[in-house]
């Protein structure tokens, strides 16, 4: 963890390489787990120095059985543990993403879902988010629309696609005669939506 709260070194998190302003919080919890993992290799194995962070702890699990048998393994423990607790707490989250499909040039456009914007890593072309969204809930509705199958695939689909049909409303419709079966005895997801809509 780095002292500014990123998972990793390596610029800010807007990924223009700015640096993050500095977290208080991050470096004083860093420094703490430092210490705790230093203690802990000691007590482990007192005759061998560690310098990093990875080596503190590579020394303490290899020799986790001398922290164990320490008179102060339980409070070892739980300071650790608490120390580990308040650095996951003060880390900074890489932001989930979303897929929006392929851009014009073919490369999948991938951007956290909180941007109104995603640029394609490979053309540089810039596509309005809320767009994206729209041509993708039409393009699952005319699937679903196009979608040919036994009733309940037929509903499933439907409903995955943004409608809010009840397989049992549904059935009747067929009992009634409203709704039937092609010579295949399948049904399209076009007439069970436009059957929906009287």
């Amino acid at each position: 963890m780095t002292i500014t709260g990123q998972a990793q070194q390596g610029g800010g998190g807007d990924g223009t390489g700015t640096p993050d302003v500095f977290n208080e919080r991050a470096s004083d919890a860093r420094i703490n787990l430092e210490y705790l993992l230093r203690i802990a290799a000691r007590t482990a194995h007192p005759t061998r120095r560690t310098t990093t962070p990875a080596e503190h702890a590579a020394v303490a699990v290899a020799r986790v059985q001398e922290i164990a048998r320490s008179p102060g393994a339980h409070t070892t423990a739980q300071d650790l543990r608490d120390a580990l607790h308040e650095a996951d707490k003060v880390r900074d989250r890489a932001e989930e993403k979303f897929s929006y499909g392929p851009c014009s040039c073919g490369v999948e456009l991938i951007t956290p879902k909180s941007r109104d914007q995603a640029r394609c890593r490979e053309c540089g072309e810039v596509w309005d988010v809320h767009q994206l969204r729209a041509f993708r809930h039409v393009a699952a509705l005319d699937a679903a629309h196009d979608h040919r199958g036994k009733l309940a695939e037929v509903v499933k689909v439907l409903n995955l696609a943004g409608h809010t049909l009840k397989l049992n409303t549904v059935c009747k419709w067929v009992e009634r005669g409203k709704l039937r079966p092609d010579d295949d005895g399948l049904f399209t997801g076009r007439s069970v939506a436009e059957l929906s809509r009287t």
